[in-house]
């Protein structure tokens, strides 16, 4: 296969994914540079926002830890990224967890990437139920979301507590996610 081959092949399927609302899977850059996988984020993203304008989606990169990827780990990162698409179905999303392990759960990271902000995911590490770690304060990111007027989605992201009960945990997260994030 051809860089051009795999490249058309992948926005083929990105932009399928775009029209059903799905979402990929992880980000390894492998032997990639960090300039390359950037640049070549950037062009691909550009050309992919053209093609699902009128799918009524958009792409969001997700900052995640260290010990969840090795390209766009920062808030700022995935700005950078959003500001060089220049296209509206290109935006940013945040995660509590990743806040916590890029140490960028702070009043600057929310207003820095306010305008571009569409989706929120409150979760902790492991997908447990929220607030069960001691670790992520979602009180504070709640009141992070608020101070600069964010309206959009917030998502719980936490996998099944009880296959037997297994929305005994969901309303549970919803409790605590209604507590910090209303």
């Amino acid at each position: 296969c051809t860089p051009t081959l795999i490249r058309s092949r992948g926005m083929l399927r990105l932009g399928h994914r775009a029209r059903l609302g799905r979402r990929g899977g992880g980000r390894r850059r492998g032997d990639i540079s960090e300039d390359e996988a950037y640049g070549g984020a950037v062009a691909f993203m550009a050309e992919l926002t053209q093609r699902i304008e009128g799918h009524g989606t958009c792409f969001c990169f997700e900052p995640l830890g260290p010990e969840d990827t090795d390209f766009i780990n920062s808030a700022f990162e995935s700005l950078e990224i959003v500001k060089a698409v220049d296209h509206p179905c290109m935006q940013v999303q945040l995660d509590a967890k990743a806040l916590f392990d890029n140490d960028e759960a702070a009043p600057e990271t929310f207003s820095t990437v306010a305008a571009h902000l569409v989706r929120y995911h409150a979760n902790e590490p492991g997908f447990e139920l929220l607030g069960s770690s001691g670790t992520i304060d979602h009180a504070a990111l709640g009141a992070m979301l608020r101070d600069i007027g964010y309206d959009q989605f917030v998502t719980i992201e936490q996998r099944m507590i009880d296959a037997d009960n297994p929305l005994a945990g969901v309303r549970q997260s919803a409790q605590h996610l209604k507590e910090c994030y209303s």
